[in-house]
């Protein structure tokens, strides 16, 4: 009774709605290669990127595996109006250029247990600033994914297996910084200007779990899921 009354609870929490957060990784991608193959680098075994994409992909590399790379985001969108803003239209808002370093790091451990064992630690450090928070007026035209570009420290860890010769298993973390924190404002309506104004704000780390499996039955053939 217990147990079902657990399962219960765990499905409940996996299905209710929670708030969602992203770094840099989720909108472009980790790594050239990552970002040019997109979700299907979760199927690619032997790669230090697979600490994000999936912690089961870590098997498969003899070698230690040492990265680092420039991540430089440089938006070429616009918005064509039918016609012209009109005065008191608000203009539209385009994303920012984004500059930030990844690095990786791959390191197999079969030597010392029976079966294929792949440790991965990723990390991405922002250049312009540590965090940013930006607020777009909705009623400004802007691109809602790309305009709040993700300047946040990112850090993963990742731990695949190969239980099989077929079969590989993974469990990872990754962990977001991101700013909270509240504001006071002080207005003496009378004088109309500000008496005081307090702004408190911190970096608190969001944590998320991130399990997957690779399923490899021919070499030509790699079926892959993360969740």
């Amino acid at each position: 009774m217990l147990r079902s009354r657990a399962v219960l609870l765990i499905l409940i929490h996996a299905v209710s709605p929670q708030a969602s957060y992203a770094s840099v990784f989720d909108t472009h991608g980790f790594g050239a290669r990552g970002t040019a193959l997109s979700n299907a680098m979760s199927a690619v075994r032997g790669d230090y990127v697979g600490v994000y994409y999936n912690p089961a992909a870590l098997t498969g590399s003899d070698v230690v595996q040492v990265a680092a790379g420039i991540d430089l985001v440089v938006p070429d969108l616009s918005l064509n109006r039918h016609q012209p803003a009109s005065e008191g239209v608000p203009l539209n808002e385009y994303p920012s250029t984004n500059l930030g370093y990844h690095f990786g790091l791959l390191v197999p451990l079969g030597e010392r247990f029976d079966y294929p064992i792949g440790l991965g630690v990723a990390l991405y450090l922002p250049a312009i600033q540590a965090t940013r928070v930006q607020v777009v007026d909705p009623i400004r035209p802007h691109f809602h994914r790309f305009q709040a570009q993700s300047d946040s420290l990112t850090l993963a860890f990742g731990l695949g297996g190969q239980v099989h010769r077929m079969l590989s298993l993974g469990l990872g973390i990754h962990v977001l910084g991101q700013i909270e924190g509240k504001s006071s404002v002080e207005i003496d309506l009378l004088a109309q200007r500000f008496k005081r104004e307090k702004l408190e704000a911190q970096v608190d780390p969001i944590k998320a779990v991130i399990a997957g499996l690779t399923f490899q039955p021919v070499d030509s053939l790699t079926t892959s899921f993360a969740f």
